[in-house]
């Protein structure tokens, strides 16, 4: 699936619905 990569270098997948936390 597709993902982005949050500032702190986690890749967080998007249709996980992840909460992406620094």
């Amino acid at each position: 699936s597709s993902g982005k990569t949050s500032s702190s270098g986690t890749v967080v997948d998007i249709e996980a619905e992840i909460k992406d936390v620094d």
